[in-house]
């Protein structure tokens, strides 16, 4: 993952949290990458939490095990 990526939930985190993903996406939208902790962008590969800007949530800090990329940038 890496600055601007879009991503997404993945399936596995909304079933552990006795959830749909479609209900999820529906709920949070997507989300762009927007900072990996100050990291630079080389760093930021190998980052374990990422700040995303949530098209329906806003902006909130994320831990990577939880994402899934759809597009990168």
């Amino acid at each position: 993952m890496k600055l601007g990526d879009l991503v997404k939930y993945t399936d596995d985190c909304c079933l552990a949290f006795d959830t749909v993903p479609e209900d999820v996406l529906i709920f949070s939208g997507y989300g762009i990458i927007i900072d990996c902790d100050g990291l630079s962008l080389k760093e930021a590969y190998e980052c374990e939490v990422v700040c995303v800007y949530w098209s329906k949530l806003g902006t909130q800090w994320e831990a990577v095990e939880y994402l899934e990329v759809i597009s990168e940038s």
